[in-house]
């Protein structure tokens, strides 16, 4: 029947997730090695920046840094988790806003779900930062160019090497199986 094969299927995709998900992360960390003189340039020009600015963050384990304005509630995100986010994205040199969900002028004004376990689905300083965040945070991620769109860019808005950062609001935060339950 449908509902047996349906259940088959969750099944089938419960089962191989953990090994999809080791299989991104061992690209993701062989990514980050390649760029590691990028990224290692990129931290360099955020760590001025945020002196300068007096910002304190706390790192994400690939090289994101995180100002964290107000502490959320719960449990750190994890590789099963999915967050309802509101952003605005701006690259780091001149501060122009590139995207957000806050903005009508950007034509999608309702919250972001993000898929943190799903590596290949978006810019890997969002996973990185997000592992760091709860439930109800709002903080600021500072992303090197490697952990963003890297040497191509997202032209026309975004150069190649820019240095990204998002202002993030953490609105919701449920496992991939509450997400699809909703």
């Amino acid at each position: 029947s449908k509902e047996q094969a349906d259940s088959a299927n969750t099944i089938e995709m419960k089962a191989a997730k953990p090994k999809i998900y080791k299989k991104q992360l061992e690209k993701v960390e062989k990514d980050i090695a390649t760029n590691k003189a990028q990224i290692e340039a990129d931290s360099k020009v955020i760590s001025a920046y945020l002196e300068k600015n007096n910002i304190k963050t706390i790192k994400g384990n690939w090289g994101t840094f995180i100002a964290i304005h107000t502490e959320g509630t719960g449990a750190k995100m994890d590789n099963n988790s999915v967050a309802m986010v509101n952003y605005t994205g701006k690259t780091l040199d001149s501060g122009k806003v590139f995207d957000s969900n806050l903005d009508p002028k950007f034509n999608h004004v309702e919250p972001l779900q993000v898929y943190v376990g799903q590596l290949g689905s978006m810019i890997l300083g969002w996973p990185d930062a997000f592992m760091q965040l709860t439930k109800g945070t709002k903080a600021t991620i500072y992303i090197p160019s490697s952990l963003g769109y890297g040497k191509n860019g997202n032209t026309p808005k975004i150069g190649p090497d820019a240095n990204l950062v998002f202002d993030v609001d953490i609105i919701d935060v449920s496992t991939e199986e509450e997400a699809m339950a909703k």
